[in-house]
C-alpha cells in the first residue's frame, strides 16, 4: 500500500494549487493515516485547518483512527476535544 501513497502524493504534488480541493485533501489523509505515517498526517491535517477544510468530522476521525491504532489514546482525546471546540457534530 505504500507505495500507492507515494504515487497518490506525488500526483497531489503535482497538481496547481488552485486544483487541490478539499476533497483531494481528505483522500490523500485518507491514504496517510492508515499507514501510521503520522508525521504527514499532522500537516496535511494542519494545512487542510488552514485551508478552512476542517468543517466536518471525515479528516477527525481519519486522525482518530490512526492516533488509536498508534495506542495513543491521549492524542484521540485531543482530536474528540478539537471537535467540540469547533461545534462539529460527530453524526
Amino acid at each position: 500500500m505504500e507505495k500507492y501513497t507515494a504515487a497518490a502524493e506525488k500526483y497531489f504534488n503535482k497538481l496547481d494549487e488552485n486544483a487541490k480541493s478539499q476533497a483531494i485533501y481528505r483522500k490523500l489523509l485518507k491514504w496517510h493515516c492508515p499507514e501510521e505515517k503520522k508525521d504527514k498526517a499532522k500537516s496535511l491535517f494542519k494545512k487542510m485547518d488552514h485551508l478552512n477544510f476542517l468543517d466536518s468530522k471525515t479528516p477527525f476521525n481519519d486522525m482518530t483512527h490512526m492516533y488509536y491504532h498508534m495506542k495513543q489514546l491521549d492524542k484521540v482525546k485531543e482530536v474528540y476535544n478539537e471537535i467540540e471546540q469547533r461545534n462539529i457534530s460527530r453524526e
